[in-house]
């Protein structure tokens, strides 16, 4: 099991806006593609929040060929649209993991 992880952080800003996108657009154009099996989407506490709020979204897939589909074939104009949105008011950062136990 693959797992690839997005860590934003959210400007208080947009906020409010910005989580409704990601449920009613962002989350469903990916979960769209059938690529991952499914997604966990946590607050990251003990952190400043002075600049904002920070989420990490941790999406599950199969194996390293379905997860790289993904990356090829989607994740670019997902994320051209991310940064039209919202520009600097959102930061990420992304991680790939392997599960082990």
């Amino acid at each position: 099991m693959i797992v690839y992880n997005i860590t934003m952080q959210v400007s208080w800003a947009v906020h409010v806006a910005w989580r409704q996108w990601l449920a009613d657009e962002y989350l469903p154009a990916i979960l769209a593609t059938g690529l991952f099996t499914h997604y966990q989407l946590v607050r990251v506490m003990e952190v400043d929040e002075e600049e904002g709020a920070t989420y990490a979204m941790q999406l599950y897939s199969s194996d390293i060929q379905t997860f790289r589909e993904f990356r090829n074939s989607h994740l670019p104009g997902l994320q051209n649209i991310e940064r039209n949105l919202w520009g600097d008011n959102v930061f990420s950062f992304n991680s790939l993991m392997e599960v082990i136990n």
